[in-house]
């Protein structure tokens, strides 16, 4: 009975760790997604790692970048919501310019 009990306790804690390990990646994938969103919409040209200073090494245009980006984050966020994946749209591998 001791050892039912114990392994009926290893598996709840193995399922809470899994749980703290997805909440986790929840969270530091929404940080990392604010952080480039804040780089994509920056206006600024102090770094050479800017976004507008890359668009423009790049020559690129960073408004309708950001605009297809946006567009582009905004349909996929709908898709998940609707288990669609974007692949099957064909929307990877889009150049922009």
């Amino acid at each position: 009975m001791a050892t039912s009990q114990t392994s009926k306790q290893e598996e709840l804690v193995a399922q809470q760790g899994s749980f703290d390990s997805k909440t986790d990646a929840d969270c530091i994938g929404k940080m990392l997604y604010r952080e480039v969103h804040d780089w994509i919409m920056s206006n600024d040209r102090g770094s050479g790692g800017s976004f507008l200073n890359l668009c423009g090494a790049r020559q690129l245009s960073p408004e309708r970048l950001r605009a297809e980006l946006l567009a582009d984050d905004m349909l996929k966020t709908q898709l998940a919501h609707e288990k669609i994946s974007p692949l099957v749209l064909g929307l990877q591998g889009q150049r922009y310019g």
